[in-house]
């Protein structure tokens, strides 16, 4: 059985290039976002992100997230990707629910918590995230079976939270 680093290793490998996904630039702002994110002006882009996520668009949420993460634009933050993460991921944006569950598993930005990064794998998956179903199985070989069962219980009631407010599980673009 491998070790517990080299399951954490795969998960890196299986998930998380961070990339600036699910941009839709419906919008001059979005525009801009992109053209300044594709061109490598992140110091534009970011701040492209920031006026549309503080108008309420949860996908440029999102792209803060990335940005944080990986120092794009603004100094490499987990603590604030995470907050991010959450925000969008809690307004159902499943890359968002798979880097929570990522940054669980590791650590980052918050303490490690397999039971949460199940919970968050769990949902992302429930919402297309394909690389989640992965993530799951291998944050599950970290955990015994009372964990498990308490994360997808966890996510169960996420879910039924999130239908009762009336807010959408899945955010399409």
């Amino acid at each position: 059985m491998p070790s517990g680093e080299q399951l954490l290793a795969a998960i890196r490998t299986a998930t998380f290039g961070l990339m600036l996904a699910g941009s839709c630039p419906v919008s001059g702002g979005w525009y801009e976002a992109v053209a300044a994110e594709r061109s490598g002006d992140y110091a534009r882009a970011f701040v492209e992100y920031r006026q549309l996520a503080d108008s309420g668009d949860i996908q440029a949420l999102h792209n803060l997230g990335v940005m944080y993460y990986n120092g794009y634009g603004a100094a490499l933050d987990y603590e604030q990707a995470m907050q991010c993460f959450l925000a969008a991921a809690e307004h159902g944006i499943a890359g968002s629910q798979n880097n929570v569950g990522y940054m669980y598993a590791h650590g980052q930005g918050v303490r490690r918590d397999f039971v949460k990064a199940h919970m968050w794998f769990d949902i992302a998956a429930a919402n297309g995230e394909k690389t989640a179903v992965e993530n799951r199985v291998i944050v599950a070989a970290h955990m015994n079976p009372a964990e498990i069962a308490e994360a997808v219980r966890l996510a169960g009631e996420w879910r039924e939270k999130i239908r009762d407010n009336g807010l959408r599980v899945d955010t399409p673009c």
